[in-house]
């Protein structure tokens, strides 16, 4: 019974009304509670996010099946070369968005340890360029595999040491050209993080990458403030609702 009080208080007060300087008073929790006010609006909300994840489902499909027509249609009017780059992709599990370019961390991944998939592509015979991309990313999957979310040991700092250096130099001696982004930079400092750090995996930005749906979801609710007190509210909401989670466990 406390906790529901507890939830019917944040709901009302925190959610309702930020913008108020209300007080909370025994008497209107009461009457929050005897009015079931709290139900009705999980009630409401339920019915209202089912449908839309109704109609979510349903977009998806329709996409889906244009993405399949755009793709057969597209390797249709590429030659021999690029429906066998499809073909590999296809075996190795990587999702048919990707095939335009987009890989996300887990379509990397398959790509960098299993790279030798790519050995079999004719195109790869014939243009140097390809096999030196080919070796690029293998030597990378070399590296990805001390990315783990575990602490290195020193000869794996030292493994890393090593296989930046020959990445790096096969880079310069074969794709000299290359545009490089701020995060292919970082590869050079790859080494200097182990040392200090003593991992790879460990820091990064991945542990809050789950955040940025939920921060997405509440932000065009706080709307009523300006962009400095905007984002503070969303730092309250987040640590607030983690409260109620906390206080809601058994002990």
């Amino acid at each position: 019974m406390e906790l529901f009080i507890v939830i019917a208080v944040y709901h009302k007060f925190c959610i309702g009304f930020h913008g108020n300087r209300l007080r909370i008073q025994c008497r209107l929790v009461r009457e929050y509670l005897r009015r079931n006010q709290l139900a009705t609006y999980l009630q409401s909300s339920l019915t209202k996010k089912q449908e839309h994840l109704r109609k979510l489902i349903k977009s998806a499909s329709k996409r889906e099946k244009k993405l399949e027509k755009a793709i057969i249609s597209k390797a249709n009017i590429h030659g021999p070369n690029m429906r066998q780059y499809y073909g590999i992709l296809d075996g190795l599990g990587v999702a048919r968005n990707a095939w335009f370019g987009n890989f996300n961390g887990n379509q990397a991944r398959k790509v960098m340890t299993k790279t030798e998939k790519f050995d079999q592509l004719e195109a790869a015979n014939a243009s140097p360029r390809i096999r030196h991309l080919i070796t690029s990313i293998k030597k990378l999957g070399n590296l990805q595999n001390y990315t783990a979310a575990k602490f290195l040991t020193e000869q794996q700092i030292e493994d890393v040491k090593a296989l930046t250096e020959d990445f790096v130099k096969h880079m310069v001696e074969n794709l000299g050209e290359t545009n490089v982004t701020p995060k292919a930079h970082f590869i050079l400092h790859l080494q200097e993080h182990a040392e200090i750090y003593k991992t790879l995996g460990l820091l990064s930005e991945q542990a809050i990458e789950a955040l940025h749906a939920l921060v997405n979801l509440i932000y065009s609710r706080a709307s009523f403030f300006n962009k400095e007190d905007r984002d503070a509210w969303v730092m309250k909401y987040i640590f607030r609702q983690n409260i109620i989670k906390d206080m809601s466990k058994e002990e």
